[in-house]
């Protein structure tokens, strides 16, 4: 959960609207690691200052369920959005 923190606090992209991580699915189970990381973010919530749950995002590109967004405050100011988009290493 630290990554998100980083972000939150804007010792990453500070000021900026948008900031992504990217996952490496190395066991082919994607689905899995979604709802892994999904539950983390959700038992941290307060933490990482989220603002609205998990979304599948459709505005970037036509394959879906492979990027997610989260919205943050950063430095209790702005709104952040972090995409988290999701590879499948074989």
């Amino acid at each position: 959960m630290s990554e998100v923190k980083r972000f939150v606090e804007g010792i990453y992209s500070i000021g900026h609207d948008y900031a992504a991580m990217l996952g490496f699915v190395i066991d082919g189970k994607v689905n899995d690691c979604i709802d892994l990381i999904c539950d983390r973010l959700n038992k941290y919530k307060t933490e990482i200052c989220l603002k609205d749950n998990w979304t599948d995002e459709r505005s970037f590109g036509t394959q879906y369920n492979i990027i997610y967004r989260t919205r943050h405050l950063q430095n209790e100011q702005n709104i952040m959005s972090i995409l988290h988009l999701f590879l499948v290493v074989t």
